[in-house]
């Protein structure tokens, strides 16, 4: 991360070890030879940026707060509030120590970092910046903290058991929470005015399109971090609409709609974060459509995932699969999708039936399911695969889509009808009888042009409703 760099060396390592040793295991207010350790060694070695980032981090992590659980109830308030002076003036020697304003920036995010775990830091640090906001341009190392430290260190934790599961804007969220409290923190809150309220619980809706703006702005050579960070952040829409998010990602990468989903994915897989389904539904619903390459890229980024041995990879597989699944969600997209299943050698029957049940339950769940375009493609992509043999049959959610299009409203009735049916080979009947049709074939999915679909694909077999009553 930005705050560890390899430097020359420079101070004295062991001392450094030793000091941050005590510090981490002073259970309550700091010995005096520690934090008198701790001042000198900052005095007299203030090139070592290292050693004094090290020894500030150990003061800031164990910062105790009656809401971390550490609060005394045998001492008194005071001694409670008191009792970590020790380490706020380590802290605050730290931040004395550094005039170079690079190396101040490297303290401050790296000190920032240590709030994820620390609410006592997030304290501590927001009334610094307040009353000293001469010395540094905090906003921005704020800034630059969740726009470039944030998405690096979600790379990192995804590989760490340890890590993976703590909240990566926990810290930022507690920065923020600290400055509102304090008045004098109001310049720094007014410089960070579009970033704040993507941390607020409380904000109305904050506004993915205006923070992708902004971040243009700001980060004009780093769109990559940018991007991530907007990644990360869209996996909770926080109440904006699949079309604003769509419009913030447009804003921020440019390019076309599959230029902007091949981008995502690689973002996705460089920072381990899960593929936002809001963006996929936002090109579903009001973008160009989805094209076939864009689903064939999630699905072969959902497959790859499978080799994923990382903390995080179920989250980010189930992330993978419900963005294709979203992207499949229209003609062309489902058109792809049954692309992907018949072109993929090494899928057997049971791998293409898990990805058909998913789907399935995906359009079920559609407003108005029963008049989507897609469905006709669905059952046409159904019909080929088993005509090639590719799968063996279908579950109750496709059987429902198959009749409905087939039948019309009868979709759930024949769905009824099979399940209470002694004939367990109702399905295996139905579809030989569709794999004699025109449906699908060489995968042509496209439904027909003006008529019934059902008609079009069944005149002169001789095949009606009352064939399943």
């Amino acid at each position: 991360m930005f705050w560890k760099k390899k430097q020359q060396q420079v101070g004295d390592p062991q001392r450094v070890n030793d000091i941050v040793g005590q510090i981490l295991s002073a259970p309550r207010g700091l010995a005096f030879a520690t934090e008198r350790d701790a001042h000198e060694y900052i005095a007299e070695n203030s090139d070592d940026i290292d050693g004094i980032i090290a020894i500030a981090c150990a003061a800031a992590r164990t910062i105790a707060t009656k809401r971390d659980g550490v609060y005394d109830v045998y001492r008194s308030d005071r001694e409670n509030d008191e009792r970590d002076d020790g380490r706020e003036r380590i802290i605050e020697s730290a931040f004395l120590s550094q005039p170079n304003p690079q190396r101040l920036d490297r303290l401050t995010r790296a000190l920032l970092h240590e709030t994820r775990i620390s609410e006592g830091a997030a304290r501590v640090l927001a009334d610094y910046f307040a009353e000293n906001p001469q010395k540094h341009d905090w906003a921005k190392s704020i800034r630059d903290h969740i726009v470039i430290d944030i998405p690096d260190a979600n790379r990192i934790d995804a590989q760490n058991p340890s890590m993976h599961d703590l909240q990566p804007f926990r810290g930022v969220q507690r920065i923020f929470e600290a400055l509102k409290a304090n008045k004098r923190a109001k310049p720094i809150l007014q410089a960070l005015e579009h970033y704040a309220p993507m941390f607020d619980p409380l904000a109305f809706r904050p506004q993915f399109p205006t923070l992708a703006k902004q971040l243009l702005q700001d980060y004009p050579n780093d769109l990559e971090h940018a991007a991530a960070l907007l990644v990360m952040l869209a996996s909770d829409p926080r109440g904006n609409t699949p079309e604003e998010i769509l419009t913030a990602f447009a804003r921020l990468l440019g390019g076309d709609e599959d230029a902007i989903v091949n981008r995502v994915i690689e973002l996705s897989d460089s920072f381990k974060t899960p593929l936002p389904s809001s963006l996929a539904e936002g090109i579903a619903r009001h973008g160009s459509r989805p094209t076939g390459q864009m689903v064939r890229q999630a699905a072969a980024f959902w497959k790859s995932l499978s080799n994923d041995a990382s903390p995080t990879s179920k989250k980010r597989t189930a992330a993978a699969l419900e963005f294709m699944m979203r992207l499949a969600s229209t003609p062309s997209g489902a058109t792809a999708f049954f692309s992907f299943l018949a072109e993929t050698p090494d899928f057997d029957n049971d791998a293409r039936n898990n990805l058909l049940h998913p789907f399935a339950t995906q359009l079920t769940t559609m407003p108005h399911f029963s008049k989507s375009d897609t469905l006709p493609t669905f059952t046409a992509g159904v019909v080929d695969l088993y005509r090639r043999g590719l799968i063996n049959g279908i579950d109750d959610g496709s059987v429902f889509l198959v009749g409905t299009v087939l039948f019309g409203s009868t979709g759930a009735e024949l769905r009824g009808y099979i399940r209470s049916s002694d004939r367990s080979d109702s399905v295996k009947h139905l579809l030989d009888y569709l794999a004699t049709t025109d449906l699908g074939k060489n995968g042509d999915y496209a439904p027909p042009k003006g008529g019934e679909y059902f008609a079009a694909n069944s005149a002169g077999h001789g095949m009606d409703r009352r064939h399943h009553q």
